[in-house]
C-alpha cells in the first residue's frame, strides 16, 4: 500500500495528491492542532474515506491523520451486505451510508472494498457475494440503486432512546474512521472533536470504537440526533450544497413534465406537498451522466422537473467517484446561503402541482375515443400476448434468465420486462406492483428477501436474447432463488388482464407471491 507523508498541506496539495494516489493508496499527514479541523473538511471535501487520528494526546500539540483512496469507478451490485459491529447505535462512513448497529444494508461493490480496509475491519462485518454475483461483474455488471438516506434516519428515529443523564457524561476523543457517531441517547460524536458521551457507555466505546479519554473537556454542549433531525431534517447529515443549474426552456414551470412524472417520484411529492415538508432527499446520478456514480431513474425524473421549472435543487459538492446526494424541493423554495440552504413555502407552485397530480382532466368526448383506441390494442395485444404464453420457448426463456442474478444467495425477484418507450400498461403495473410490495410484504422487501426490477428489453446486452424468447410487450415475471440458483420461474399472464382492475391486479400479485415463497 501506497503511503505519502506530509506536514499540515494546504487544499490544492492534498487534491494533487488524491489525483495521483492509485485505487486504496494511503497518505499520512501531520497536522498542528489549530488546522486540524479545517484539515479533516478538506480531507472530505476532495473524496478522501476512513480517516483516522492518530496521536495518543489528542489535544496535544500535533496530530497525525491517514486517509484512503478508496471510492474510485461506478458502483455495481454484487449483492454485498454489511453491517456495523460497534458500540453505537449507528455510524456514518464518508460517503454518506448511515450503518445502523446489527442490521444488515446492501451495499455496492466499492463500498463493500472500502469496508475491508483496515480502519474498518473490526467495526464491519461484509457478506461475500455468490459465486454468480461476482461473476456478473465480469459478465453483466448490474448498476447499484438504494437510495435509502431518507428512510435510514426515519428508521433510527424510531430507535433512540433520549434520556441519558446530562451531568453523569465524560469526554472522549473519536479518531475515526467514521465521520461521526449516533448514540444510543441520539448524542451525536463527531470525528476530530471532543464530545461529553454518557458515562454508561463511555467503557464500551473505547473498546469497540477505539475512542480515547480527553484531558480536556468538550468545547460545546452533546448535539443529539432526534434535536437536528427534527429541525433540519435529514439533511442536517451533509453539508456543502451547491445549487444545481440544469438548462430550462423558460421562466414559467412546464406543468405539462408531471402528466408522464415517475411513479416513485410522483409519490414522493404528493408526500411532500401532504405532509408540508420543505424538501426530500435522492441519492445517486442522473443516468445521462456517463460519468455519474449510482445512475438512478428518480434522480434523471427529478431533474427533469427541474428543467421544467417545477423543482429546483442542490447538489451536495462531492468528490469525482462519491455518490452523489442532492436536496430537491418545488420551483423557488430552496436558497443556498454562505453557511446553509434555507427554505420558502411556494404555495401557489404547491397548489399547482397537487391539483396536476391528482387530476383526470380531459373531456368526455376525448375519454371515450381514448378508451375505444385502447381498447382496440388491448385486445390485440391479449391475443398476441395469449400466443406468446403458449407458445414461449423456454430453453430461450432459460437462457433469458440466466442474465438475471439475485442480490443475495435465497431471493424472489418480481422482475417487469418493458421498452425504453414504456406504455400506460407498463407504468400502471410497475405502480401497483411497488404498492403490493410496500403494503403486505415491507418486511420481506427491507430485508432484501423480495426485490423488484425494471428489466429494459431494448438495453444492448438483452435486446436479443427478449425478441428469442418472444417477448414483445411489458410482461412480469417472478424467479425464486435458492442458494443462488433459480429454483422457480412464473409468468404472471394475468398482469395484462388486470392493470385496469386495481383491487384483482393486487390480489393476483398478492396471491402469486405468497405462492412462491410457501414453496
Amino acid at each position: 500500500m501506497e503511503k505519502t507523508q506530509l506536514y499540515n498541506p494546504d487544499g490544492l496539495q492534498l487534491d494533487d495528491l488524491y489525483r495521483g494516489l492509485p485505487n486504496g493508496g494511503m497518505i499520512e499527514i501531520t497536522v498542528d492542532r489549530s488546522v486540524l479541523t479545517q484539515t479533516l473538511h478538506d480531507l472530505e471535501t476532495i473524496g478522501y474515506i476512513a480517516m483516522e487520528i492518530r496521536t495518543d494526546l489528542p489535544l496535544g500539540a500535533r496530530s497525525v491523520i491517514r486517509a484512503y483512496k478508496g471510492k474510485h469507478g461506478p458502483c455495481f451490485d454484487t449483492g454485498r451486505m454489511a453491517t456495523y459491529r460497534g458500540a453505537a447505535l449507528a455510524a456514518l462512513d464518508d460517503d454518506n451510508h448511515l450503518l445502523i448497529a446489527g442490521k444488515e444494508r446492501a451495499v455496492c461493490e466499492k463500498t463493500a472494498t472500502i469496508y475491508q480496509l483496515s480502519p474498518f475491519r473490526n467495526l464491519i462485518s461484509v457478506k461475500e457475494s455468490s459465486s454468480s454475483r461476482k461473476a456478473s461483474l465480469t459478465e453483466r455488471p448490474i448498476h447499484f440503486q438504494n437510495d435509502s438516506f431518507e428512510n435510514d434516519q426515519e428508521t433510527l428515529y424510531q430507535l433512540v432512546s433520549p434520556g441519558a443523564d446530562i451531568a453523569n457524561r465524560s469526554p472522549l476523543f473519536y479518531p475515526g474512521p467514521f465521520r461521526l457517531l449516533i448514540l444510543a441517547d441520539g448524542t451525536v460524536v463527531r470525528r476530530g472533536q471532543v464530545s461529553a458521551v454518557p458515562q454508561v457507555e463511555a467503557s464500551r466505546l473505547i473498546k469497540m470504537d477505539g475512542l480515547q479519554n480527553a484531558t480536556s473537556p468538550a468545547t460545546t454542549d452533546p448535539e443529539f440526533f432526534q434535536e437536528l433531525y427534527t429541525s433540519q431534517g435529514s439533511k442536517w447529515l451533509v453539508s456543502n450544497f451547491q445549487p444545481v443549474k440544469i438548462d430550462a426552456g423558460a421562466e414559467d414551470p412546464d406543468f405539462s413534465s408531471l402528466r408522464k412524472v415517475h411513479p416513485k417520484l410522483k409519490k414522493r411529492l404528493t408526500e411532500v406537498i401532504e405532509k408540508q415538508k420543505k424538501y426530500f432527499i435522492l441519492t445517486g446520478s442522473d443516468p445521462l451522466d456517463t460519468l455519474g456514480c449510482c445512475p438512478s431513474e428518480e434522480v434523471g425524473a427529478a431533474n427533469q422537473l427541474v428543467g421544467a421549472n417545477v423543482l429546483s435543487a442542490c447538489r451536495q459538492d462531492t468528490g469525482p467517484h462519491e455518490c452523489p446526494v442532492t436536496i430537491y424541493a418545488f420551483k423557488d423554495e430552496i436558497f443556498a446561503t454562505a453557511d446553509d440552504l434555507e427554505f420558502i413555502s411556494n404555495a401557489d407552485i404547491r397548489t399547482s402541482v397537487n391539483a396536476i397530480l391528482r387530476s383526470r382532466t380531459g373531456s368526455v368526448s376525448k375519454k371515450i375515443i381514448r378508451w375505444v383506441l385502447l381498447s382496440f390494442v388491448v385486445v390485440s395485444l391479449l391475443f398476441a400476448y395469449r400466443n406468446f404464453i403458449d407458445t414461449a420457448n423456454q430453453q430461450n426463456l432459460d437462457s433469458l434468465f440466466s442474465q438475471i442474478s439475485p442480490t443475495q444467495d435465497d431471493q424472489l425477484l418480481v422482475l417487469l420486462f418493458h421498452y425504453e418507450k414504456r406504455c400506460p400498461q407498463c407504468t400502471r403495473m410497475e405502480f401497483l406492483t411497488q404498492s403490493v410490495l410496500q403494503d403486505h410484504f415491507g418486511d420481506a422487501v427491507d430485508r432484501n428477501m423480495i426485490k423488484f426490477d425494471m428489466i429494459n428489453m431494448d438495453r444492448i446486452d438483452y435486446r436479443d436474447l427478449t425478441r428469442e424468447s418472444g417477448l414483445f410487450a411489458a410482461t412480469m415475471f417472478l424467479l425464486s432463488y435458492e442458494q443462488g440458483e433459480l429454483k422457480q420461474t412464473e409468468i404472471l399472464e394475468e398482469a395484462w388482464n388486470l392493470y385496469l382492475d386495481d383491487e384483482a391486479f393486487k390480489k393476483m400479485l398478492i396471491r402469486e407471491v405468497n405462492t412462491l415463497l410457501d414453496r
